[in-house]
């Protein structure tokens, strides 16, 4: 996303409620600060512990523990207010009681200006698949390691080619309860791809690409079963699908353009073969006149962000299935 006001594109959902978000790569100093994003969605009041880890180890997260959010309200914690002047940190919000909603702000004053809404992941992996990486500039990964034992993960690219192993990225080691950040080289590619991280021990783990004043964030959200909803037209313009199998097996992703009555006006299918990333141009597969949103519907298997781009800048979509159950007060008759 581009410096603060005007974007080309939304870069954001609705979360959902969590019992654990993770991060990779928040950070807390003056050019680069995380702010948390808490929404009570229960009656009662809410109540969060929040965990953090530096390059350097545990860091203690003054006022983390016992964080009450009240019933039906949003609060925001800065993470420089817990600890500051920390450029890279790893994140774990806890959730004690109550139905909460956590969300990020990434936000850079530095070289790369503007902010990033970043989706956590639901707890560490093995196995982190980060989707939407496109264009050059200065490029890092960060990995979280919040167990006991150093973790041992190699970086893949799943490109339009296929799988590769970047040079210098077969090892990255990262110690007990810490995080560590370290840069793409050139050989990882301009995309369209997304990375593949596979550790030894479970990790957390995002990158950021920052060129020419601009920053994103690549997050692991996972596959989707069912429809993700892609707002097209008016100011968002017409947006690229990145669309990843990290499987063994191919898949086969059916994009529809539909009007502001949501009736289907177009429809197409892709092919993801396994391993690789494919960029779609809605505007090629799709007559978009008349349409106001793509409907992307997947059997799962598939991860992927639609790419908005306008004057040099760029946002991204991740693409999660659009919420079919929504977190309603109970209601009774009244006596």
């Amino acid at each position: 996303m581009g410096p603060l006001g005007p974007r080309p594109g939304p870069r954001g959902r609705c979360p959902g409620v969590v019992d654990d978000a993770w991060y990779a790569g928040l950070g807390s100093a003056q050019r680069h600060l995380g702010v948390l994003v808490l929404t009570n969605l229960s009656q009662t009041p809410a109540v969060l512990d929040v965990t953090l880890w530096s390059p350097e180890g545990p860091v203690d997260a003054v006022g983390g523990e016992g964080l009450v959010v009240e019933a039906g309200s949003t609060r925001t914690v800065r993470l420089s207010d817990l600890a500051a002047g920390e450029d890279v940190l790893g994140v774990h919000v806890a959730r004690r009681r109550g139905a909460v909603a956590v969300a990020a702000l990434d936000t850079s004053t530095g070289s790369a200006q503007g902010s990033e809404l970043v989706s956590p992941m639901a707890s560490p992996s093995r196995r982190v698949v980060l989707a939407g990486l496109v264009g050059r500039g200065t490029r890092t990964l960060s990995v979280l390691n919040p167990g006991e034992t150093t973790a041992r993960a190699r970086v893949e690219v799943l490109g339009p080619d296929g799988t590769f192993a970047p040079e210098g990225l077969d090892e990255v080691r990262v110690r007990p309860g810490s995080v560590t950040r370290v840069s793409l080289p050139g050989s990882v590619g301009d995309g369209p791809a997304a990375l593949r991280v596979v550790s030894d021990e479970p990790v957390v783990a995002s990158a950021s690409v920052a060129s020419d004043g601009d920053l994103s964030v690549l997050e692991d959200v996972g596959d989707w079963t069912g429809g993700a909803l892609v707002p097209v037209g008016g100011a968002v313009g017409e947006p690229d699908l990145l669309l990843t199998a990290p499987g063994d097996a191919g898949r086969t992703v059916v994009v529809e353009g539909r009007g502001p009555d949501l009736a289907r006006r177009d429809r197409a299918e892709v092919s993801v073969p396994a391993g690789s990333t494919v960029r779609v141009d809605l505007g090629r597969v799709l007559d978009l006149d008349g349409v106001s949103s793509v409907l992307v519907r997947s059997d799962g298997g598939v991860v992927g962000t639609a790419q908005y781009t306008a004057g040099g800048r760029q946002a991204s979509l991740a693409l999660q299935a659009a919420p079919v159950d929504v977190l309603t007060p109970r209601v009774r008759p009244a006596p």
